[in-house]
């Protein structure tokens, strides 16, 4: 009896133990523009524009002798002081900021130490990232890797993108990695209906998804979180863990993600930043450091 009772007790320990072990399914989330590859389809700019437009988000100076900010978050307040009746949102308001982001590069003369530090981020870069048609940053190929290895069978990628662009990333990705997604053979163009996709992302499944978000009505939201791209989070779940990672994340003046919980309530996007399930990627960090993702997944593990 005695015997029996300690070979029960073992069994019960042995399955305990591993069921405690067994790892968490993960559902990870990537945008596309400035988060997984350099070129912005949505806003027509080329390789070595965008890379120009990243380091001038990065770099950050007393561009007003005042406090220490990003070229990106100056020029945004000298368009906003000059113009006090657009909002950011508005069309005029965003091509009057680029207009100013074009003059990075001759505003860095007067710093020699900025304008090192440009020239050493940019050659860098470029040489990252160089290379025949669509080049998608080696540190998320490092993180597909990573997970097939630490996560086989475990985890699932969205990628979202309100772009034209996955016809052209997703086959990319499918050469170069095991990545199958579960809709490669649809038109990847077309805008996935609202419906079809809370579907997809809030339901239990391994598979791979790329996904055109709607962002006619994003917009018809007055780019509000309640009308950007749907993320399915429920941190009470033991089993799951789901991140979103997107460069325009933290963007507070046009919300681009709506995290929504397992009841369906909206969540707050600022607390999600601050424990990174959902990370605003700092596209220069994800392009020069090839374990930037597998850091921020790992950290929220």
């Amino acid at each position: 009896m005695h015997t029996k009772l300690m070979a029960l007790t073992i069994t019960l320990l042995i399955s305990w133990t591993a069921h405690g072990m067994q790892k968490k399914h993960l559902r990870i989330h990537f945008d596309i523009n400035k988060t997984i590859i350099a070129t912005d389809a949505v806003q027509d700019k080329n390789l070595e524009s965008t890379i120009n437009g990243i380091i001038a988000e990065c770099m950050e100076a007393a561009w007003d002798s005042k406090h220490t900010q990003s070229y990106y978050a100056y020029a945004t307040a000298q368009v906003a002081q000059e113009n006090p009746s657009l909002a950011k949102t508005d069309e005029t308001f965003k091509k009057k900021r680029s207009e100013r982001l074009e003059q990075f590069v001759t505003h860095l003369q007067q710093y020699p130490t900025h304008l090192k530090q440009y020239e050493d981020d940019k050659a860098s870069m470029m040489r990252i990232l160089q290379g025949e048609g669509l080049v998608i940053f080696p540190s998320f190929y490092k993180t597909l890797a990573w997970l097939e290895t630490e996560y086989p069978q475990q985890y699932s990628i969205y990628l979202r993108t309100f772009g034209t662009d996955l016809p052209k990333v997703v086959p990319a990705i499918q050469k170069n990695t095991t990545l199958q997604f579960a809709n490669q053979n649809a038109n990847l163009t077309e805008v996935i209906s609202r419906a079809a996709l809370l579907s997809t992302i809030s339901s239990a499944h391994t598979s791979h998804w790329a996904i055109r978000d709607d962002y006619g009505y994003w917009k018809s939201k007055t780019f509000q979180a309640v009308g950007g791209k749907p993320f399915s989070i429920d941190l009470n779940n033991p089993h799951h863990v789901s991140m979103f990672f997107d460069d325009n994340a933290n963007d507070q003046d046009k919300p681009i993600i709506y995290p929504f919980s397992a009841n369906g309530d909206l969540e707050d996007t600022n607390e999600l930043l601050k424990t990174g399930h959902i990370v605003a990627v700092n596209p220069k960090e994800a392009i020069l450091d090839e374990n930037y993702f597998i850091n921020k997944i790992k950290a929220v593990l």
